[in-house]
């Protein structure tokens, strides 16, 4: 078998991935934003876009699990992520807890989820 050579000299890869763009898990909580100050915002406004400026200027590209409720509620942000060249994939529609529900229910709201990802 020929060995693999990483790119850059690199000795392993690494998969990033991040979760949560914003209010949906705290909405589904909580029916409310929790936070100290940042009122769920934080997230939107200021961490992902440094961290995309970071990943950015290390030209490294990552998955973002976004929930449906985040996608249409910060659709210029999803869109800037895409921009960028980073994969997007569903974390249901507001961070559901997928064990609890009913087959019918966990389709419905992962075709809703994709759905409004997708609009955004």
């Amino acid at each position: 078998m020929k060995k693999f050579v990483w790119p850059h000299d690199a000795q392993c890869a690494v998969c990033l991935t991040f979760d949560n763009l914003g209010k949906a898990y705290d909405l589904y909580r909580y029916g409310h934003a929790q936070g100290m100050a940042s009122e769920g915002e934080y997230a939107v406004k200021r961490g992902v876009p440094t961290l995309l400026a970071l990943l950015e200027r290390h030209e490294i590209k990552a998955t973002f699990f976004v929930e449906g409720w985040n996608g249409e509620h910060n659709a210029a942000l999803l869109k800037e992520i895409v921009r960028q060249g980073h994969e997007v994939a569903t974390h249901g529609y507001l961070h559901e807890q997928w064990h609890t529900l009913a087959p019918e229910e966990e389709k419905h709201l992962l075709e809703k989820a994709t759905e409004s990802l997708a609009q955004a």
